[in-house]
């Protein structure tokens, strides 16, 4: 595995588009409380290509969405509709993170810290327990969906039990077809709007690439399983994962 090193970060003047001027030239965020149309205007100022999620969900549905055309205008006739980033067209990579104290426990095993990693991402916040990290594409790396997966503690056991499901790690959500949900869309279980936790206007550079040690990750997903097993972290995981995730 790779020595831990800074997150790359490019000037917004070497890149080939003005896509995702995150950390750069920024536009001003809207008030709060401001309509989703000005959020929308907002988003479209940094670069991001948008779609539409209708109220009670986390995803799209009209037709054409993946290509990120959705204007601003769409917000002022539907002024419920959730606000979606398309990953592809905008040359984003969504790191998410579905189980964080556990994943900062696992991420130590490797030597890896998860702050440290996502010191130059703008971070999203739906679910207390979660964080999802937004990073640049690397330039001249073409990145598809991707999850670090291990494998259940007991693989004799039904797939419905605790024991007997495979547990994800983290997702690296990047590629065509795949969007990420936006701030201040209300999230469909939590009935709360998502959040920004690190958002856009605070980032004093532009927005970092994502982290090498994430793609190394990815790519070696049967060594990293290997480490994970052998942590104290994997022995509760699994089902300190699933409590959680019932309520428990």
């Amino acid at each position: 595995m790779t020595a831990l090193v800074a997150p790359a970060r490019l000037d917004i003047g070497s890149l080939p588009n003005t896509a995702t001027r995150l950390g750069s030239g920024r536009p001003s965020p809207p008030t709060e409380g401001a309509h989703r149309a000005a959020w929308a205007s907002y988003y479209r100022g940094l670069g991001m290509a948008l779609c539409a999620i209708p109220a009670g969900t986390k995803g799209p549905t009209a037709k054409g969405w993946p290509e990120g055309d959705e204007d601003p205008a769409h917000w002022e006739a539907h002024p419920l509709d959730g606000l979606g980033v398309v990953l592809d067209p905008s040359r984003l990579v969504s790191w998410d993170l579905d189980a964080l104290p556990e994943t900062r426990e696992l991420f130590a095993t490797l030597g890896l810290d998860v702050d440290t990693l996502t010191a130059g991402a703008v971070l999203v916040r739906g679910n207390p327990l979660r964080l999802r990290a937004l990073f640049r594409v690397p330039a001249g790396l073409e990145l598809t969906l991707h999850k670090l997966v291990w494998p259940p503690r007991d693989p004799t056991k039904p797939t419905d039990h605790p024991d007997g499901k495979a547990v994800t790690i983290f997702e690296l959500r990047a590629g065509p077809g795949v969007q990420d949900v936006l701030p201040p869309t209300i999230h469909p279980d939590t009935h709360r709007p998502y959040e920004w936790v690190r958002p856009p206007w605070e980032l004093d550079a532009p927005l970092a690439e994502l982290p090498a040690e994430l793609i190394e990750l990815g790519s070696n997903q049967k060594q990293v399983i290997h480490v994970i097993s052998r942590s104290p972290a994997h022995q509760h995981d699994n089902s300190t994962v699933r409590a959680r995730r019932r309520g428990e």
